[in-house]
């Protein structure tokens, strides 16, 4: 099969995968089982491992149009990273296989970044030397960006509710649980360890005079008749 028939068949493969799909090969092989320079194998990986086949869904993630990324060398985008590079790929190469969370370098020397996640594997010649590699990715930089941001939201509030001796529960009326956040167990005098625990548990803390009160405002908020459940009452610590 031909270069363009083997492009063509690719791009019918995996034209709308979600994922990047790349295939990569080396100018010559090395023998890296029995190489006794695995420092100079991998300098020469880093201007000799070219690109040969991506789908549109790679490119996107490393924000370089097709025509640049066929045919480029690792050199091309990670010169600013070569160290990491090379971190990367020794253990690619000493195991054939690896899953990877990298910060992999977006476009050509802009100093940009994107975090990708993916599966990689090496090929081989028919005497054991590395050829190339496969690889098969996502880009989870909206993921790592959206969690970083609910814990930074999560830490301010846990801030905002112990400078104002305040407490979260949130009630589960199907499962008849509530979750205690760490500051309402311990103003209850309890470990401050987070955790969900059955609704049974919580009324039985209720004073007794106090329970039918309870009971009222919760039912009147679950009804819709008042659009804030509101009660004091007295709990045993």
């Amino acid at each position: 099969m031909d270069p363009a028939q083997r492009a063509e068949l690719f791009d019918l493969l995996f034209a709308q995968e979600v994922f990047g799909v790349f295939v990569m090969r080396l100018d010559e092989p090395i023998a890296w089982r029995t190489c006794d320079d695995r420092d100079a194998a991998l300098d020469y990986a880093f201007d000799h491992l070219r690109v040969v086949l991506a789908n549109d869904t790679v490119c996107r993630q490393l924000g370089v149009p097709r025509d640049q990324l066929v045919g480029s060398s690792p050199g091309a985008r990670w010169s600013h990273a070569r160290d990491l590079w090379r971190d990367y790929f020794r253990r690619l190469f000493d195991q054939g296989r690896v899953h990877h969370t990298l910060r992999a370098p977006e476009g050509y020397g802009n100093g940009a970044v994107r975090d990708i996640e993916g599966d990689y594997a090496c090929s081989f010649d028919a005497q054991g030397r590395i050829t190339g590699y496969i690889g098969i990715q996502r880009d989870v930089s909206d993921v790592r960006r959206v969690t970083a941001e609910l814990a930074e939201s999560q830490r301010r509030l846990e801030l905002a509710l112990a400078s104002g001796e305040l407490g979260v529960w949130d009630h589960d009326l199907a499962a008849e649980t509530i979750y205690f956040d760490r500051q309402q167990l311990v103003r209850l005098g309890y470990p401050s360890t987070p955790r969900q625990l059955p609704q049974a548990w919580w009324q039985q803390l209720i004073h007794p005079a106090d329970l039918p009160a309870v009971g009222e405002a919760f039912h009147a908020h679950a009804a819709g008749r008042v659009p804030v459940y509101q009660v004091a009452y007295r709990v045993r610590t």
